[in-house]
């Protein structure tokens, strides 16, 4: 079994795992939720967007959206994008999101009032 200190340090590395570099999208495209931290990015406001499925209940992704504030992503719908609700999130430019993944419902919710 593990000490308490190499526990702690894997603790570490797994919160704060960032996704290298920016993904810039487009209309349709998928965020990759593969890491507790994304950057994303588009050259105007965008529609259908879709989360990949969480790794483990409980896990926890701020989507980081580095465009313009006017450059708006609005998921698909929640049977598409993966996104509790669906068509209604729309994720505002310049501003960091936080969504946590529900492995009952196998949908993402986004933490905090839903007003970007």
């Amino acid at each position: 079994m593990p000490d308490a200190i190499s526990q702690a340090e894997n603790l570490l590395v797994e919160l704060y795992q960032q996704g290298g570099t920016v993904q810039t999208l487009v209309t349709g495209n998928t965020i990759n939720t593969n890491y507790n931290s994304v950057r994303v990015s588009s050259a105007g406001a965008i529609t259908g967007v879709i989360m990949t499925i969480g790794v483990k209940a409980g896990q926890l992704c701020a989507v980081i959206c580095e465009q313009a504030a006017a450059n708006t992503f609005t998921m698909a719908a929640a049977g598409t994008s993966n996104v509790a609700a669906g068509a209604t999130c729309v994720l505002s430019g310049l501003a960091a999101h936080l969504f946590a993944w529900d492995a009952t419902t196998a949908l993402w919710y986004q933490v905090g009032p839903a007003i970007n």
